[in-house]
């Protein structure tokens, strides 16, 4: 039925194909050595306790040495589980302290932190860098790329003016910044940018790829298909193009051809691209082949563990599966990934828990997702629905009402609405909506099932005649 299969469906469609996933090995384990020992000594003592508090004090000390062994077996133990760049960068961290200045140490600090994910931190040194080096063209591009994958289009954007007016001529730059106002809807400038990254140099093709990403971006299918067509001609064996090119497609309805796209990039890369395995499942997906799309990504999981878009789609494919509760961890997985508490994932926690019947729980994860978006329409529909199973109508009805306000066209939107005004005995309303919903949705298979609700409400709702 609509009103629980749009709580995941309705997550997917949310989902675009991504070309690209970063490898971010996102480990948050610190090691603290702390070594107690608690020795009572009383200068003041009477001689006839000495010989009592030595007794204790031995026997105090032996019992700390064997916590302090135990501790110190468990701590080495941590030091040898964590990643030897999350060691280097503790180290880094410590001698850097507050205010170091080491070039070299901030650098490697910055790099080790954007290994471990930890961006918050490789922005800061980042940061630290840009101010020590204030004309540094490829500090300033870095941070441009950093601030956009945590972001922060505003702080990036702003940063992506100040080093065009300082080196219009440095394309690693311009590529960010036009990526930055690519992120944000700024696609003529992002255009503007990536022409003029393109005359400084024709023969990267990179520049090419995005221009390609731009055009899509904005609706303009056909340019961005002839982009790709013509750097596929320079450079046949592209893999990223390839697959770039197989999203084109089946985003605009040629699926088989999007498919093929798909198995040439795998095929043309030497290890078997990364993304163009996602997007196939992603396909696959989109056409009912749940249990194959999750085999595929569970066997790309071992390339990349860590990519967002991966476990995302995990966690759908399980729920089209069935599988509510592995989907509910690897929605959660995600969410422990940099950035990764986003809307879709709050929404996916959500209907996993609702189709488990944990309404409560659901709840709680579709409110997380209104307070991250307070606009976001399937949050307000998703929360709609848990409250008309609990039989609070009042409430199903008002976050209905907000979800329509965000997207007046959805019609499932407006099913869910007709069952809560049915399920509050308030016939007429429910009529009014389900003919809203076949009237938006006018080629819906379950048209005649629910011409017949309205037939049968239409029939409750007259007046009994007089005898």
């Amino acid at each position: 039925m609509k009103k629980t299969i749009l709580l995941f469906t309705a997550i997917f469609l949310l989902m675009s194909p991504c070309v690209f996933a970063n490898t971010i090995d996102n480990i948050d384990n610190t090691v603290n050595l702390d070594i107690t020992k608690n020795i009572d000594s009383d200068e003041k003592k009477t001689e006839e306790n000495i010989d009592s508090d030595e007794k204790k004090t031995e026997e105090n000390l032996d019992s700390d040495l064997k916590k302090t062994e135990k501790k110190a077996d468990s701590d080495e133990k941590k030091v040898e589980d964590e990643a030897p760049e999350k060691i280097m960068m503790l180290e880094l961290e410590k001698k850097l302290g507050k205010y170091g200045s080491n070039r070299k140490d901030l650098y490697n600090y910055y790099k080790l932190a954007m290994i471990c994910g930890e961006y918050d931190k490789a922005d800061h040194a980042l940061s630290r860098l840009c101010n020590l080096e204030k004309k540094n063209s490829s500090l300033l591009s870095d941070r441009i790329a950093l601030l956009r994958i945590m972001k922060k289009y505003d702080e990036a954007e702003a940063l992506g003016k100040q080093l065009e007016f300082m080196d219009s001529s440095y394309v690693p730059g311009l590529i960010n910044y036009a990526l930055v106002c690519s992120d944000i809807g700024k696609y003529d400038e992002a255009m503007r940018l990536l022409n003029v990254a393109d005359l400084l140099q024709p023969d990267d093709i990179k520049i090419k790829l995005n221009k390609a990403r731009v055009e899509s971006a904005c609706g303009n299918t056909k340019k961005a298909k002839k982009l790709l067509n013509d750097l596929l001609i320079e450079s046949p064996k592209y893999a990223k193009a390839i697959n770039n090119e197989g999203v084109l497609k089946y985003n605009s309805g040629e699926k088989e051809g999007g498919e093929i796209s798909f198995n040439e990039a795998e095929e043309v890369s030497k290890n078997s691209d990364f993304s163009a395995e996602v997007n196939k499942a992603i396909a696959m997906l989109n056409r009912g082949l749940y249990d194959k799309a999750y085999r595929k990504l569970y066997s790309a999981e071992e390339k990349n563990a860590n990519s967002f878009l991966l476990k995302k789609t995990m966690a759908i494919a399980l729920m089209y599966l069935g599988r509510y509760s592995e989907a509910y961890d690897k929605a959660i997985e995600a969410t422990k990934l940099p950035n990764g508490k986003t809307v879709e994932i709050l929404n996916i926690l959500g209907a996993s828990k609702y189709m488990s019947e944990e309404y409560d729980e659901a709840e709680e994860w579709f409110v997380q997702a209104l307070l991250l978006d307070p606009d976001n329409a399937e949050s307000n529909n998703n929360l709609a629905l848990c409250f008309k199973k609990k039989a609070l109508f009042t409430k199903a009805e008002l976050f209905l009402n907000e979800a329509i306000k965000k997207e007046p066209h959805n019609a499932n939107f407006y099913y869910n609405l007709a069952t809560v005004y049915e399920g509050h005995g308030r016939n007429k309303d429910a009529i009014d909506s389900y003919k809203k919903y076949l009237e938006l949705s006018p080629d819906t298979k379950d048209r005649k099932a629910v011409k017949f609700r309205i037939e049968n409400l239409e029939k409750r709702d007259k007046p009994n005649p007089k005898i």
